[in-house]
């Protein structure tokens, strides 16, 4: 298992690298850095993902509407777009998921 990391600033965009699920996230979601106006989040090294770690993204796109803050996601896997389909939560990342990539490395996987 390889922790989840949040890194960069809201100028260049933030990057989640890593797997965002139960075991790396535990079972309170973390809470979203302070942002003010756009703001994107790539999620091209995104490696691993579970349920927990699409409840902590749609947490966090919470969080930014809440400061009146745009989040946008980028570079959304494309086994993280069929899990959302699957889930029938598309709408929620409606948005999103123009900027797909697809996983050219046998590490990434996504799981339920």
């Amino acid at each position: 298992m390889s922790a989840f990391r949040f890194e960069g600033n809201q100028r260049d965009g933030y990057r989640i690298e890593g797997e965002l699920g139960y075991d790396t996230l535990g079972d309170k979601p973390l809470p979203l850095p302070a942002i003010d106006g756009p703001v994107t989040v790539s999620l091209a090294r995104l490696e691993r993902v579970d349920s927990a770690g699409i409840a902590q993204l749609i947490a966090w796109r919470g969080e930014a509407q809440a400061q009146n803050a745009d989040l946008r996601y980028t570079c959304v896997p494309k086994q993280l777009v069929q899990m959302v389909e699957a889930y029938g939560i598309q709408s929620l990342f409606a948005d999103q998921t123009a900027s797909v990539v697809e996983a050219s490395d046998s590490r990434s996987a996504l799981t339920d």
